[in-house]
C-alpha cells in the first residue's frame, strides 16, 4: 500500500560540509567516503540524493518509534519528479491507517526542519514480502531471513547465473554472511548488484 502525500515548495539551503570531499556535477552533488572493507580501503561515492535520504532519516527515526513504527528505509530520487520513499514497518503489519499517521508525522516534521531542497511528492508503504535489500543495515534487520543476491560479474565468474541464495547470518563492515545450504558463503556488499527478500510461500 502507498499513500501519496504532496508537499509544498520548499526553498533551497546551504548546508554545511563535512570532512568528506564534495563535487558538485550538473544537477546532483556528490560526497566521497573512504571506509573499511576487511583489510582494504575503498571509497564510495554518496550522492546528494543518498546524503537527503540520510538526513531525512535522522529527523524520523526516533520520532516514527514513539508511534510504534520502525522506519526501515528513506530513499530520495528523481522519476519525473522528485519522490522521497518511506518503508516502515511494526510487528503486527502495517495498514492503511499506519501510512497516514506516518505520512502526517514526516509532513509536520519534514515542514519545520527544510531538509530537502526541492518540491517533492511523499510516498509510505510497507515493505512487502519481497523487501528489497540495498544497504548494510537493511541486511541486519533481516538476519534470519532467506535472501536472493544477484552478483556482479566480477564477484563470481564460476556461478554462470551470479546468484546466491541463502539465509543472511550477519552482517558487518560492508559484507553480509550467508548460510547456503549448510555452508557459509560471505560477500562483499560491492560485488551484489541487486537483492532482495525471498521467502518460501
Amino acid at each position: 500500500m502507498q499513500v501519496f502525500l504532496p508537499a509544498e515548495q520548499i526553498a533551497k539551503r546551504n548546508y554545511p560540509k563535512g570532512r568528506t570531499k564534495t563535487e558538485r556535477s550538473g544537477r546532483a552533488e556528490t560526497k566521497t567516503e573512504v571506509v573499511q572493507l576487511g583489510k582494504v580501503l575503498i571509497k564510495r561515492v554518496m550522492s546528494e540524493e543518498t546524503q537527503i535520504a540520510d538526513r531525512v532519516e535522522e529527523l524520523l527515526i526516533k520520532p516514527f518509534a514513539g508511534i510504534g513504527l520502525e522506519l526501515l528505509d528513506v530513499e530520495y530520487r528523481y522519476e519525473g519528479r522528485w519522490v522521497l520513499r518511506l518503508t516502515i514497518d511494526k510487528e503486527q503489519g502495517i495498514n492503511l491507517d499506519d501510512c497516514g499517521e506516518a505520512s502526517s508525522l514526516a509532513a509536520r516534521i519534514l515542514d519545520v526542519e527544510d531538509p530537502v531542497p526541492n518540491e517533492f511528492a511523499l510516498e509510505v508503504s510497507s515493505p512487502g514480502v519481497f523487501r528489497p535489500l540495498r544497504v548494510e543495515k537493511h541486511y541486519r534487520q533481516s538476519i534470519g531471513k532467506i535472501a536472493r543476491l544477484k552478483l556482479t560479474a566480477e564477484a563470481l565468474p564460476e556461478n554462470k547465473e551470479g546468484i546466491v541464495r541463502g539465509t543472511i547470518v550477519k552482517a558487518e563492515n560492508e559484507t553480509v554472511t550467508l548460510d547456503v545450504d549448510g555452508q557459509t558463503v560471505e560477500l562483499a556488499l560491492i560485488d551484489v548488484a541487486s537483492a532482495r527478500l525471498d521467502p518460501e510461500l
